[in-house]
Order: C-alpha cells, then structure tokens, then sequence
C-alpha cells in the first residue's frame, strides 16, 4: 500500500516593505494573514474568493484608502501594485499544489 501525505497551508502572509505606513523618516513593515482553509482552490469559484480576500488584505495592509494628495495616493497605489504581485505568487503555488493534490488524489481512486 502506498501511503502519500500532503501538509497543505491554510494561510498566506502578505509581507510588505516600503508601506505608506510611516514612522518618522521611515517606512514601516506591514502584513496581514489571508486564510483560504475553507476554500477548496481546485474550484475558480473559491479561487476568486481567494483573490478578493487577498485584494482586501492589501488595501488594509497599505492604509485602506488612498489619501487626498498625490503624494499618498502614489505611496498608496505603489503599496497596493506591490502588495498584490507579492502576494498573487504565493496564491498561485497554493492554487498550483491543491491542484496537484487533487490530480494525486484522482489518480489514487483509480
């Protein structure tokens, strides 16, 4: 009998530098936790689910809403752009390895 073990990760962290943040002259490191343990990411559905959490994650970590003047809007969408792509990555390796598993596992029913 083969016995095969998956340890999948219920969250992503969302790590930021160079946030809009600021103490004194300089930026602060920000992050959040997004989970997706009740998401079953072979199913777009869950996986747009994902996504939104983590789009809402980033606007929280950069500040929640862009400020009035250029300057904070610019810090704002630069946070926001960062954030995403950061954070995106991470959510495709979990996307790509449930996935996986899920093809393992269909694989193993036969």
């Amino acid at each position: 009998m083969i016995r095969t073990f998956a340890i999948a990760p219920i969250a992503l962290s969302l790590a930021l530098v160079g946030t809009p943040a600021l103490a004194g002259s300089h930026a602060v490191e920000q992050s959040s936790t997004v989970s997706y343990a009740d998401l079953d990411l072979t199913r777009a559905t869950d996986v747009a689910r994902f996504d939104n959490r983590i789009e809402g994650a980033a606007k929280r970590v950069c500040g929640g809403t862009p400020g009035r003047s250029l300057k904070e809007k610019m810090s704002f969408s630069a946070c926001y752009s960062d954030a995403l792509a950061s954070a995106r990555q991470t959510a495709e390796q979990a996307v790509a390895a449930a996935k996986a598993a899920g093809q393992l596992a269909s694989l193993e029913a036969r």
